[in-house]
């Protein structure tokens, strides 16, 4: 039995976990208030989060927020900065009727060069374990999960003549416009999210959505590990905001206009990627 087909194993045993977890809301949990968040977008229907990518929390506070409005009956659509030549996988890993079909899919999805490729945090074990999470989820609620980014392979195409910025935006208002959703969120690394355009860096999604009107919120932390690409590729710590005074784990306004709102997590753990080098 070779590595990846142990890995495959390992996972579909969170699978099926991950489902009866959600049955007495484990799936669901986070530390962060989620009241205090869900009162803050009131009745917004598209909502970005932005994340700093590498953390186990992060990506576990999106599965509850998901969790938080699918069980109140509305219909959801999670959207990845993930490329979307992976969305027929990930719609029929999400809909697979039993582990067996399942892991076909996910074998689909995980083969991938996006999960193969150097890293950046999104290929975190994290963000694997919250794609499990929603397939559970998913059996249950109205829950659908895309990605909407550039292929891996358009990334540095001059030919292509559209940011990869552009190119989400332009995805996630193609399926805003279906009307089949009361809530998108848009989850993606918080250059992505921000309301502003900075300096020398390429427009932001949601400057690009100014008419839709985007809720968006920047999740940041006190003290806390990431996987990043920070000089090297590995684990390091991070004392962003050591003595700020903010409170933790709850929703935030934010004065500025760069964000709408921000969610101090007190502390967070790295997530590793789903595949390490040896066994890509």
């Amino acid at each position: 039995m070779n590595m990846i087909h142990k890995i495959y194993l390992a996972i579909l045993a969170f699978v099926s976990m991950s489902v009866s977890c959600f049955s007495s809301d484990r799936t669901c949990e986070t530390p962060v208030n989620i009241p205090s968040v869900v009162a803050a977008i009131n009745k917004e229907k598209l909502i970005f989060l932005g994340e700093l990518h590498g953390s186990n929390e992060m990506p576990a506070f999106l599965v509850s927020l998901a969790c938080y409005y699918v069980q109140s009956g509305e219909r959801v659509l999670i959207a990845l900065e993930m490329p979307d030549d992976q969305n027929n996988a990930l719609a029929s890993f999400l809909k697979s009727p039993s582990d067996d079909i399942a892991n076909i899919a996910l074998s689909s999805l995980r083969m991938n060069k996006f999960w193969s490729r150097k890293g950046d945090g999104r290929q975190s074990r994290a963000m694997l374990t919250a794609i499990n999470n929603f397939r559970g989820i998913s059996q249950k609620y109205s829950l659908d999960l895309i990605g909407v980014d550039l292929p891996i392979d358009d990334y540095n195409n001059e030919k292509i003549a559209i940011t990869r910025d552009q190119y989400m935006a332009k995805n996630i208002e193609s399926y805003m416009q279906t009307n089949r959703y009361d809530r998108i969120i848009f989850y993606a690394g918080n250059n992505h999210t921000r309301l502003t355009k900075r300096k020398n860096i390429d427009s932001p999604v949601a400057y690009y959505m100014k008419k839709s009107k985007p809720f968006s919120i920047v999740l940041s932390f006190k003290i806390g590990e990431l996987w990043a690409c920070t000089n090297k590729c590995g684990i390091h710590k991070f004392e962003y905001n050591k003595n700020n005074s903010a409170p933790e784990n709850v929703f935030v306004h934010r004065d500025a206009n760069d964000f709408d709102g921000i969610v101090y997590f007190k502390l967070v753990t790295a997530s590793q990627p789903a595949l390490k080098k040896s066994e890509k």
